[in-house]
């Protein structure tokens, strides 16, 4: 009997369940993995369910899918499936976690939170019939392009799986980044890339918040550009990102202002205001605010930021409220909630 492993929303292990049982309508939401292989062309692998499958049989999916063990690592689980499904393993990374739940007729239902792998592949492919009917390599764009003119040739997930790889694909941020993982005390606990820390709000890392000023105390903000993988098109501060693992929050704080908007300063320019700890539902942060002062021109990094503007900063937090402005998570922060007066200590510094 194999026995898959019981989740809550947040990826929480909450114990164990046969798998057909989880699978009995609706659903017991179970972790799963669901892995996309591509080749050196670019094309994707899919494979054809075989007909002996009691859930979604000869539907079209992505390269392999499956369940973990009981205390088996999702990578290794991975790996593992591939060489069962596809006669063939491949080194394997987390781009992100999917939750779905889907019915399959009155036969069962897939209720899971599948952590979505991909690889890089060019040998040979021997199928497992018990497990795939046939496979093909296909364009990304062709595959998109079936799935919206013909959704009932593919399983549900794999269909949410692709429009969500379409979009990660476009987007500038660097997802393999890696950032410190830190506790609430701001101590390192771990590492993890930028991809993961943005899948799952319980990977607390650090940023940095950096508001310049011009001489006549006018704020710049920025509006994020469409590709961002968080809040694109959202007005943020002057300039933000996160802390790479290993760098110091000052480091942070120079290689931003010098990537968005191109100004160097050195770090006796930047007067440290506090650390402030906040959690969304996409992202869990330490952020370091920071102030400075630059009159401009700024040399925007288009990937960075769509265009900016000289603001008035006592009134921001009325434009928010307004919703004359929409603003990022950590503006709001700043303007709105004010922990540890925030605003109080800008005033104090530009008298």
């Amino acid at each position: 009997m194999t026995q898959v492993i019981l989740v809550d929303r947040k990826d929480k292990v909450l114990g164990t369940k046969e798998r057909s049982v989880a699978h009995r309508l609706p659903g017991l939401l179970h972790r799963a993995i669901s892995v996309v292989v591509s080749n050196a062309d670019g094309d994707i692998l899919i494979q054809q369910r075989s007909p002996k499958k009691q859930l979604w049989p000869l539907y079209w999916s992505n390269s392999c899918c499956s369940h973990p063990l009981p205390g088996e690592d999702t990578i290794r689980a991975g790996e593992r499936r591939l060489k069962e499904e596809m006669g063939f393993t491949c080194p394997l990374k987390t781009v992100f976690k999917l939750y779905y739940q889907a019915n399959y007729n009155q036969a069962g239902s897939e209720h899971e939170l599948t952590h979505v792998l991909t690889g890089n592949y060019d040998g040979p492919i021997k199928l497992t019939t018990a497990e795939a009917a046939d496979f093909s390599w296909i364009k990304p764009e062709k595959l998109l392009s079936d799935m919206k003119s013909s959704p009932k040739k593919y399983t549900p997930w794999s269909i949410k799986i692709m429009a969500r790889l379409n979009e990660y694909w476009k987007i500038t941020d660097n997802q393999e980044e890696l950032f410190d993982l830190v506790n609430s005390q701001d101590r390192v606990m771990g590492q993890a890339t930028r991809g993961e820390c943005h899948s799952d709000s319980q990977l607390r890392h650090r940023g940095v918040l950096v508001l310049v000023f011009n001489s006549q105390n006018r704020l710049w903000l920025q509006k994020r550009s469409i590709t961002k993988d968080l809040y694109p098109g959202n007005w943020a501060l002057s300039a933000t990102g996160h802390v790479t693992s290993g760098q110091s929050y000052q480091e942070a704080a120079q290689k931003e202002l010098e990537e968005e908007l191109g100004v160097k300063v050195k770090q006796a320019d930047l007067h440290f205001v506090q650390k402030v700890s906040y959690q969304t539902k996409k992202e869990s942060e330490f952020d370091a605010i920071f102030l400075t002062r630059h009159n401009g021109p700024f040399r925007l990094n288009q990937d960075e930021i769509t265009t900016g503007l000289w603001s008035d900063w006592e009134s921001i937090g009325r434009q928010i409220q307004k919703k004359r402005l929409i603003v990022t998570p950590c503006t709001s922060l700043v303007f709105i909630q004010n922990p540890g007066n925030i605003l109080g200590e800008i005033r104090k510094w530009l008298q």
